[in-house]
């Protein structure tokens, strides 16, 4: 058997092989008696007929029928006896049988790329502080106020402390109303800061079952005419701040005063901005690592990431009422996916080159932090985590970004968060 390997691009391989007759016979016999067992001939009850009868009637149509089996055959055979780790399916591209002389075929393949990770040390990243702005507690915090009030049905709004129901409906130029191009029951908050300033003037002091004209600047399509119909107002009356009402709001005890309600949102917008830090830093390096190691990737693993992809979106639109086109989704998706697949290989070699191991301690600290959030014991979750190759995974991943933000030149910067940011 003779094998002869070319190289086509960074990750895909063509292996062309060649065998005799005689090398062939073997994998023949096996496709003669295979087709005996299930063929029968008139005099022979059925698998019984005679091989060298089988041979003298269809011969060389099992012979034909065979060589896909064969060529995989050989080819399985090659990759094993010469340790080649193959990524995807491999492609039959070719075959050429002359009969009781010899049979080539070509298979398409793909690796993993050989390459060496560099530009490691000294990243320069930026890490984002992000300020708490007093306007945005306040605007939390009059959210919160928000989901816990009662409503009392009133005519009219006095003032911006009431909540609007309105039916708005499209105009055309002439007044004609657009079809299709209404909106039912809108809920509005008059005192909301996220309300246009123009739209919050037309609303201000409207009645019960009052309707109006109003015009707005469109970004595209100049001034849109619009028909308001007011038919529900009510005024907002907001909950007596105590301390069991506020720990009905956020499941927190012991706060008691308005001022520690804001405490309390300055709080958990700072641990929220905390994370989102240090996850986009963490981003940020991952995608300065590939930048400067831009390393070839096998399509067959950028289409894995790919149906991923298409899975997740599909389970994210169940039962809405559109077509899925898959295709799109891989277009869309593709830059994603071998990036994806890039930092994929980098971590892999990068975590080998670090000698970072799964240690007793990283396990212990993934059980406590699931522990505090299903209340399972931690000594029941560790042997579990143990043997779990996706935790450990996790685990590596979550090391290696730390040593690489160890080892990088990070700049901070400020950013204010407030109500209009």
């Amino acid at each position: 058997m003779e094998f002869k390997i070319k190289e086509l691009d960074s990750c895909k391989r063509e292996l062309e092989g060649k065998a005799d007759y005689q090398e062939l016979q073997p994998h023949f016999e096996k496709a003669f008696v295979a087709y005996r067992k299930k063929v029968q001939i008139p005099g022979f009850r059925k698998g019984k007929a005679p091989l060298s009868m089988i041979k003298k009637m269809y011969g060389q149509e099992i012979e034909y029928s065979a060589l896909d089996d064969i060529a995989n055959d050989f080819f399985r055979e090659y990759i094993k006896d010469n340790k080649v780790e193959i990524v995807g399916q491999a492609k039959l591209t070719d075959m050429d049988y002359k009969p009781n002389e010899e049979f080539t075929f070509k298979v398409e393949f793909e690796v993993i790329p050989q390459f060496e990770v560099t530009n490691i040390d000294n990243l320069e990243v930026t890490k984002t502080k992000y300020v708490i702005d007093d306007s945005l507690v306040e605007q939390e915090l009059r959210y919160l106020l928000l989901q816990h009030s009662s409503f009392e049905l009133d005519g009219k709004a006095f003032d911006d402390n009431y909540m609007a129901t309105i039916d708005l409906q499209e105009l055309d130029s002439t007044g004609v109303p657009v079809v299709g191009a209404v909106q039912k029951g809108l809920r509005i908050y008059l005192s909301s800061e996220s309300l246009e300033k123009e739209f919050k003037e037309k609303l201000k002091g409207i009645a019960e079952n009052e309707e109006r004209i109003v015009e707005f600047e469109s970004d595209d399509k100049g001034k849109k005419k619009y028909l308001i119909k007011c038919t529900k107002v009510e005024k907002v009356i907001f909950p007596e701040i105590n301390e069991e009402t506020l720990e009905k709001m956020t499941g927190r005890k012991g706060l008691k005063t308005e001022d520690d309600l804001r405490e309390y949102i300055r709080e958990s917008m700072n641990d929220f901005y905390r994370k989102l830090s240090g996850n986009n830093l963490k981003d940020e390096v991952q995608r300065e690592v590939v930048k400067l190691n831009d390393i070839p990737v096998p399509d067959s693993l950028v289409n894995v990431f790919l149906e991923e992809y298409v899975k997740e979106y599909k389970k994210a639109h169940q039962g809405h009422n559109h077509k899925i086109d898959e295709d799109e989704i891989r277009k869309e998706f593709r830059s994603k996916a071998i990036f994806e697949t890039k930092w994929y290989l980098l971590s892999e070699k990068l975590i080998e080159l670090l000698g970072l191991k799964v240690e007793e301690e990283d396990v212990k600290k993934i059980a406590e932090e699931t522990s505090k959030s299903t209340n399972i014991p931690v000594d029941k979750l560790i042997p579990y985590f143990s043997k779990n190759e996706e935790v450990k995974e996790r685990i590596l991943k979550d090391k290696l970004i730390d040593e690489l933000i160890k080892k990088s030149k990070i700049k901070e910067v400020e950013e204010i968060k407030s109500a209009t940011s």
